[in-house]
């Protein structure tokens, strides 16, 4: 039943509040735009857009 995976929502909602810290700052510019990714709570990323993202991490 449980999974070792973060929801999209508690995910969203941690980057959410990353983005809105004054205080805040990213190791590099792949880390802030991952986060402002996940901070986009206009949809849920499609499998393909997430694969992307973790990649451009790695």
């Amino acid at each position: 039943m449980f999974s070792d995976q973060l929801t999209f929502l508690a995910a969203n909602y941690t980057a959410d509040c990353l983005m809105m810290s004054d205080n805040f700052d990213f190791a590099d510019e792949a880390v802030a735009d991952a986060i402002a990714f996940v901070a986009d709570d206009s949809r849920p990323p499609t499998h393909d857009e997430t694969e992307t993202a973790i990649a451009a991490l790695s």
